[in-house]
């Protein structure tokens, strides 16, 4: 039976992985990025959006890359995952309708785009 994603998680936070975990990395490293997502989380609070534009680059600066953004994508999920309730009652069906059958219908021809060589 292989592990699920909790297990992937707790394993990476302990450091049972190659590269090693957040909590095997230095005190100052760990309290940079937890300010920066207080931060950004405010910055995603207050207006809505802008947590990623903040919280990316920042992370850059103490982790790798794929380490940086996978985090910032997850974290990113979380907050939209918390905050879409509140929101429920403000959404207008008809404009989410429309908005839903514009992105399906552009899906197709802009994924293709995507897949051909420039």
């Amino acid at each position: 039976m292989s592990p699920g994603f909790g297990s992937w998680l707790f394993g990476m936070l302990l450091g049972a992985g190659a590269l090693g975990g957040m909590l095997g990395m230095a005190g100052g490293i760990l309290i940079a990025l937890a300010a920066t997502t207080i931060v950004a989380a405010l910055l995603y609070a207050i207006s809505g959006f802008g947590f990623a534009v903040l919280a990316a680059p920042l992370f850059l600066l103490f982790l790798d890359p794929a380490r940086a953004i996978q985090l910032v994508i997850i974290i990113s999920t979380a907050l939209s995952i918390v905050v879409v309730p509140g929101l429920l009652r403000a959404i207008a069906p008809w404009l989410l309708l429309r908005l839903a059958l514009g992105s399906l219908v552009g899906l197709p021809p802009g994924l293709r785009s995507l897949a051909s060589p420039c």
